[in-house]
Order: structure tokens, then sequence, then C-alpha cells
């Protein structure tokens, strides 16, 4: 049996079921409230020590971290193979992988300052009651973000710039890429593509919307569109009692 705790439309929870979906994979979705802190609760952290979504659950065993779900997915269900045959092309996945974990940075600083979210709940607490959330989050990182919006007045001009700068740098390595294939591996879709698509969807959306533009970046506009019309990546994307499930 496949488990998929998971906060729904946040991008590193749409990777993982973007790929379940790819592949027609039945599994039980756990819903996670990032607003509520449910990610912090002892239960859930005896999951994930990291205190983050996605988690897979197969059999009993646990897998954290959405890239290697990915990963791990593609290995154990291979009828609908992600990855490509080829070594060469299957490396370039892997680097893909890699940004797609450096393209949470700048996404995250958006997201975390932003009106609504987990930073407004974070925002609405006081004394004891911040001093507790502040307390239970297991990643020293994600510590400091939640401190430094709660406490430290926010993120910097010059906090906001970099971030800026480093999405403007994968817009531009995926815009090249595009130049020898259709897709950010080559010339089949691949987790490349999967696990970049939320990311680049929430670039254009409100990170670096000036940078994803058809002028600036028709390729990264062209593959962005076309993989946002696959039915499993609209399934995805659509708010349903999976993404917000009745209270």
């Amino acid at each position: 049996m496949l488990e998929l705790y998971h906060a729904g439309l946040t991008a590193c929870s749409k990777k993982s079921r973007i790929v379940l979906k790819e592949k027609g994979l039945d599994y039980v979705s756990h819903y996670v409230s990032l607003s509520d802190f449910e990610h912090h609760d002892p239960d859930y952290l005896k999951l994930n020590p990291n205190g983050l979504v996605p988690t897979l659950v197969h059999d009993g065993a646990v897998i954290i971290e959405s890239t290697v779900i990915n990963e791990y997915l593609d290995e154990v269900f291979p009828e609908v193979s992600l990855r490509p045959a080829d070594p060469v092309a299957r490396a370039k996945v892997r680097v893909w992988a890699k940004l797609a974990d450096e393209a949470l940075g700048p996404n995250m600083i958006v997201t975390f300052s932003n009106a609504g979210g987990i930073g407004k709940s974070a925002r609405s607490l006081e004394g004891d009651d911040l001093e507790a959330l502040i307390e239970r989050i297991p990643l020293m990182e994600r510590r400091a973000v939640i401190t430094k919006i709660t406490k430290g007045g926010g993120f910097s001009e010059a906090e906001f710039a970099a971030a800026r700068e480093k999405a403007g740098f994968i817009v531009d390595k995926a815009e090249a890429a595009l130049t020898d294939g259709p897709y950010l591996a080559g010339d089949s879709y691949s987790l490349a593509d999967i696990n970049m698509v939320p990311f680049m969807h929430r670039y254009r959306q409100r990170v670096v919307p000036d940078k994803v533009t058809p002028e600036k970046a028709p390729r990264v506009c062209e593959w962005l569109d076309r993989i946002l019309d696959r039915p499993a990546v609209i399934d995805t994307f659509a708010i349903s009692d999976e993404t917000r499930p009745e209270d």
C-alpha cells in the first residue's frame, strides 16, 4: 500500500503527487495542514523527523524528501518510466534534481513572506505560543526562517534580491537546456521536468514574473505551458478534496 502525507498545493507536495498520477498509482492521501503546524506534531515527526512534507509510506517503509521519493517511485514502479534509458540523459535528470532542490529557496522566501499560509499563522502567535512553535521546528534552517519572519522583521531587500537572482539563474539554465530538446533532460519527459515544474510555475506567478516571459524566456514559457497541460499535472494542480479537504 502507498500512502502520501502532503500539503496539497505546496511545490514539493506537487512534485510527488505528479509522479503518482503519471504512473497511475493508487495511494492513500493524508493532508497535512502546514498552517496548523501539523508537520510538527509528534506523531508526524515519528514518520518524518525533519518535519517536512511530503512523506511516502510504502508497505510500512518510510521515504522522505520529494526528490528522493520520486526516484524511489520510478525505481519500484518502472512500468511507466520517468527516467531516460541513456546514461548521459539520466545524468542530466540528476543535475535537474539538484537544481530543483536549490529552486526551493527563492520560492520559500516569497511563500513565507506572503499574507497567507504558514507565514501568516506563525506571525499570529506571540509570547510562549510562538516560542513553543519555534522550539518544535526540527531543522535549524526552517527555525531560522520562522524566527526571522516573526521576530526579526522579515527578509531584507538584499535577501529578496538574492532570491530573485537565484531564481533568474535557474530560469536561464532551463532556457539554455531547452535548446537541446523539448524537455529539460533532452527528448523525453522525465523527473527533470516533474521536479522543476512546480517551482517554475511559482516563479512565473510571483517570484520572478518579469523573467518568465515569452520575450525573455520563450522556450521556458512554451515548455511550462506544455507540461501544465498534461492530464496528471492538471489533476495535481487542481483544487480538490485532496488539496483542500473539508474541516
